[in-house]
């Protein structure tokens, strides 16, 4: 409901008290609300597609995340065992060396390589605890949560029987 009035035309003796009353009410043309609900569902499916795909989304950074903290955490188990090796074969080299069986080059070199295992060892440690700041990060934990140890193998994914069911 809507009304008006001029408040100049009020109480003027060359013209009429202007005034004007004005009531509406809408009705929907035919087929209307059923547009406005199909158009309501394609936006409700919309927006439960959009939280499905940050669901993914946040399942796959968890996945990356775990499967980056399993390789760093085995890598510093492989680079600990070659260092162990290293040292093993520097104490031989300069065992051999001190009887002139080996030449001084080959200690060198393995001092060389255990500075390079020593450099790499610190790289993957950081490579596991920006792993495990980004696993605690998705858990919602302080970034320098200490994590469990990941196990030491991973079972392999099953194949699909049916290479029809990809492409569902």
């Amino acid at each position: 409901f809507m009304a008006m009035i001029a408040p100049e035309s009020a109480g003027s003796d060359i013209t009429e008290t202007a005034y004007a009353l004005q009531l509406n009410q809408k009705f929907p043309w035919y087929g209307k609300r059923r547009l406005r609900g199909a158009s309501a569902d394609a936006e409700a499916d919309a927006a439960y597609q959009d939280t499905e795909d940050g669901r993914l989304q946040v399942r796959l950074a968890a996945d990356m995340a775990f499967f980056d903290y399993f390789l760093a955490v085995r890598l510093d188990l492989l680079n600990r065992e070659n260092v162990q090796l290293m040292q093993q074969f520097r104490e031989s080299a300069l065992a051999r060396y001190r009887n002139n069986q080996f030449a001084q080059q080959d200690v060198l070199q393995a001092d060389l390589e255990l500075a390079e295992l020593e450099r790499r060892q610190l790289e993957i440690a950081r490579m596991q605890q920006v792993a495990m700041a980004r696993i605690n990060t998705l858990l919602r934990r302080w970034p320098d949560t200490p994590l469990p140890s990941p196990p030491l193998s991973l079972e392999r994914p099953q194949q699909p029987t049916d290479a029809s069911l990809l492409w569902q």
